[in-house]
């Protein structure tokens, strides 16, 4: 029942807070291993009622999911009274989210990675928080730190009218997430939450605490639709807390319809004021239920008492509570005097199995608390051109990677470039193939040589590929660690092979007729704009004007002469462009014969032709 209120009330009012609610952002942090939606309102996850195929893969492009939703929640007392702010819905959320970024346009979600240019904003807005306060982010300016890194602002404060019974305590949070492709860490994800006090009251008894609904297992194992399919890994989930790493854990347990995945995620606790001598609750429920009575009170004070119960469930007790699973997990309390505030490290950590799991915390704890995630970094990747053509694809890229200096190495190896690497795929997330492989001529690898272009050619024309070109490193002699690689994700490129402009004189449209009982998406014709989070639409519809000149109009007409759709070219490299067959008034097309024209602009000249629309 719980379920079906929060899903009427995003039906009803996701579209009016979409509106209001301009600054809402939620982007897909993928550099390592780790495929998962983040957004800047406090919410990792599910965002807004979007139905996600996938909203925290691990290890991606395998797709096994592991939860629906997971919310960053802040719980006090101020002047007396209890107050709990939550990052989504189902866990004292009045009636749904409570972390909101503001209007301003800094509140948006950024996205950098290392040695990008930085937004003026950010040194503005965001430098004087979290540049030497307590963080990783040392000196008195931002620069991104990893391949993928994320940055946002959020509060309680602007809440809406009809949240009649939540209580804003007034804090301010600054999230950083952290993500790299490297090993060692490519199963991680670091999250730093800074956050302050700014109201004028002292906030007592404060916690920090999260709240994650499961939603784990194999997407490819269960059937249906994506909803059904959701619905189905959910019904076999656990989970459990390991106090001596600090991590809870989640799991598809053995068995079900969704068969077992071995792999699991956990989310442990890397650093916080005090850490080891505070209070942390593990609840573990099943259908919501964490075995506490809510008393007829309000959600805040619900909530509270959960986070604040002092709790840990047993591991044995929790792995047995197998079906439609939930966990909260908090700590503290501290004491927030006004612009105070309190710098929290966590991670978001991924393994093969169990054991695996336990391993790579320990890799988060000792990169953050020990390294301060300063390390040995491997050369960036080369600025990449591509250069489309008939069958083939050609990529040429730079050699600033070999000028690329490790201040970090332990031997005294300064300029350790070793050499490139390509890689490719047909899907965007992967799995990737090594196609080829370039290295220095010394005393290292196989000496083929550098090179900085590669044809890939016998390709199909027309249909989407995805390359990276890596840089990687000498072993270090002394470590005896590496050679260390960029990461893949953080190097992708998207290209398409297929006639230059210009090159014939003959305009086509492919396929010609469109078939609307076909799945185009089978072979990569139509690539789902929306993918994960809402699948196929009408507007994921395509087909392709091919072999135009370099600068030309195309414009498609009814057969009564009634202008349908305008397209403008100005492309020497690429022959083509997609129409995805939505009409300059907005709206789908019906079946139908439509005629095209393409108006050269170099000569003048006029192309007629037809193509046939069946739906």
């Amino acid at each position: 029942m719980r379920k079906f209120i929060l899903l009427l009330l995003i039906v009803s009012v996701s579209a009016g807070l979409a509106q209001e609610r301009e600054n809402i952002q939620k982007k897909l942090q993928q550099a390592a291993k780790i495929k998962v939606w983040v957004t800047n309102m406090g919410m990792i996850g599910s965002f807004w009622g979007f139905v996600a195929e996938n909203r925290c893969e691990y290890p991606a492009g395998s797709n096994i999911d592991f939860l629906d939703s997971f919310h960053f929640v802040y719980g006090g007392v101020v002047n007396n009274d209890t107050c709990v702010s939550n990052g989504g819905g189902g866990f004292g959320a009045d009636p749904w989210h409570e972390l909101w970024p503001d209007s301003a346009l800094y509140d948006s979600l950024w996205e950098y990675k290392m040695g990008e240019e930085v937004d003026p904003l950010i040194q503005e807005h965001y430098a004087p928080v979290i540049c030497g306060t307590g963080g990783v982010i040392i000196g008195e300016s931002y620069q991104p730190l990893s391949e993928m890194d994320f940055l946002a602002h959020y509060s309680d404060r602007d809440t809406f009218p009809y949240m009649h019974v939540h209580r804003a305590m007034g804090i301010d949070i600054w999230q950083l997430n952290y993500a790299w492709g490297y090993p060692d860490i490519d199963d991680i994800i670091f999250f730093e939450c800074y956050i302050k006090n700014t109201c004028s009251n002292t906030i007592e008894n404060f916690y920090i605490g999260y709240q994650c609904n499961l939603q784990t297992g194999d997407l490819d194992n269960v059937t249906g639709s994506i909803w059904e399919k959701r619905d189905k890994i959910s019904l076999d989930d656990h989970c459990w807390y390991n106090e001596q790493r600090r991590v809870a854990v989640l799991a598809d347990a053995p068995g079900g319809e969704d068969g077992t995945a071995e792999s699991v995620i956990g989310w442990t606790i890397l650093n916080a004021p005090d850490i080891d001598n505070k209070v942390i609750t593990f609840k573990a429920a099943r259908d919501w239920d964490y075995g506490v009575d809510e008393e007829e009170e309000r959600p805040d004070e619900y909530a509270y008492k959960v986070m604040t119960v002092g709790e840990i469930d047993p591991p044995d007790e929790t792995q047995s509570k197998v079906g439609d699973v939930q966990w909260a997990l908090a700590f503290g309390p501290y004491t927030l005097e006004p612009d105070s505030m309190i710098i929290v490290a966590c991670a978001m950590v991924g393994g093969e199995h169990e054991i695996d799991l336990y391993e790579n915390v320990e890799y988060a704890h000792y990169y953050y608390n020990e390294r301060h995630l300063k390390f040995s970094p491997p050369p960036p990747p080369p600025e990449v051109t591509i250069i489309p053509d008939n069958h083939k694809i050609t990529l040429s890229w730079d050699d600033s990677p070999e000028y690329f200096e490790d201040t970090l190495r332990v031997d005294d190896i300064l300029m350790d470039f070793e050499g490139y690497r390509v890689y490719k795929s047909r899907n965007k997330d992967g799995p990737f193939t090594l196609i080829a492989d370039f290295d220095k001529i010394d005393w290292y690898g196989r000496n083929t040589g550098l090179q900085h272009e590669y044809v890939d050619s016998g390709l199909v024309n027309c249909i989407n590929y995805y390359y990276a070109v890596t840089s990687y490193d000498l072993p270090d002699t002394v470590q005896l660690t590496g050679p260390k690689e960029c990461g893949i994700l953080a190097s992708l490129i998207e290209a398409m092979p297929g006639f230059a402009a210009g090159r014939s004189e003959k305009v086509a449209v492919v396929p010609n007729p469109y078939c609307g009982d076909i799945d185009y998406t089978e072979d990569g014709w139509e690539v789902p704009t929306y993918a994960p989070t809402a699948g196929w639409t009408e507007r994921d519809r395509r087909v392709q004007f091919t072999n135009l000149p370099v600068h030309c109009t195309i414009r498609v007409y009814t057969l009564s002469g009634d202008l349908v759709q305008t397209i403008e070219h100005d492309n020497e490299l690429e022959g083509w462009e997609d129409w995805n067959l939505i009409s300059r008034a907005n709206q789908a097309i019906s079946s139908g014969i439509y005629i095209f024209s393409v108006e050269n602009h170099n000569s003048g000249d006029i192309q007629l032709g037809k193509f046939v629309v069946i739906k």
